[in-house]
C-alpha cells in the first residue's frame, strides 16, 4: 500500500526505543489500534522484546481478531514469537493458545461445502501446531487426541506442510544474468538448434 518504507523506518525507531527505554516502548504499543497492520507489529514485538509481559502475550493472541491472527504474511512472525515465548507461558495460557489455534482461520468461501471449509480450517491448524511441536514446544498430553481429530477432518493434510509453515511470504529481489555465448550452437544442425539452446539455457 505504499507505506513499506515508512513502516520499516518506524520499526527501526521502535528497536532503538526498546533498547533505550523498555517502559516507553511499551507505552508506545499502548497507542496502537486493533487492526491488521498493528496486530502484525504486536506479534513481532512480543517475540522481539523479552520485556513484553508474557501474560499479555497470551492475552493478545487469545483476543486477536481471526483474520489478523491468521494473516498469511504474518504467520512466520506468529510462529517465531510463540516459539520464543513458549517456555515462559503457563500451562493454562498454553492450553488456551492451542485451543485458539485448533479452531483454524475464518473460512467463508460460499462456493465450497461445509466439509471442504472444515478441512481447510483443520489443515491450517495442523500446520501451525505441528510446526510448534517439531520446534520443541510442548503441546501437552492431550495434543495427540487433538491431532487425530484434526487429521480425521483433513485427511489430505501432509506432515511436510508443517516444515514450511514459518517460511517468509514477503517479496525478494534477485538478479538474472544472460549468457550470450553461442559456442554450443555453432556446429549444430538447424533442426537441433532449439533443443540444444533449451538444454544449455537453464532458467
Amino acid at each position: 500500500y505504499g507505506i513499506s518504507k515508512l513502516l520499516f523506518r518506524y520499526v527501526e525507531l521502535l528497536r532503538g526505543l526498546a533498547r533505550a527505554d523498555p517502559t516507553l516502548a511499551m507505552d508506545e504499543t499502548g497507542a496502537w489500534p486493533k487492526d491488521e497492520l498493528f496486530d502484525r507489529l504486536r506479534i513481532w514485538a512480543m517475540g522481539e522484546w523479552s520485556f513484553w509481559p508474557v501474560a499479555d502475550v497470551a492475552k493478545q493472541i487469545r483476543d486477536m481478531a481471526g483474520e489478523n491472527l491468521w494473516s498469511m504474511h504474518g504467520q512466520r512472525d506468529l510462529l517465531l514469537t510463540l516459539k520464543a515465548r513458549w517456555p515462559e507461558l503457563s500451562a493454562t495460557d498454553r492450553k488456551a493458545i492451542i485451543s485458539r489455534l485448533s479452531k483454524g482461520p475464518e473460512d467463508r468461501d460460499s462456493d465450497d461445502g461445509e466439509a471442504q471449509r472444515r478441512a481447510r480450517k483443520a489443515s491450517a491448524s495442523l500446520t501451525v501446531l505441528e510446526w510448534l511441536a517439531k520446534e520443541g514446544c510442548y503441546l501437552g498430553p492431550t495434543y495427540l487426541t487433538l491431532k487425530t481429530r484434526l487429521r480425521h477432518v483433513a485427511p489430505e493434510w501432509r506432515p511436510e506442510w508443517a516444515d514450511r509453515a514459518a517460511e517468509s511470504y514477503e517479496g525478494s529481489v534477485g538478479f538474472v544474468g544472460s549468457d550470450e555465448d553461442t559456442t554450443v550452437l555453432e556446429d549444430a544442425p538447424i533442426r537441433e538448434i532449439l533443443s540444444r539452446a533449451s538444454e544449455a539455457g537453464g532458467r
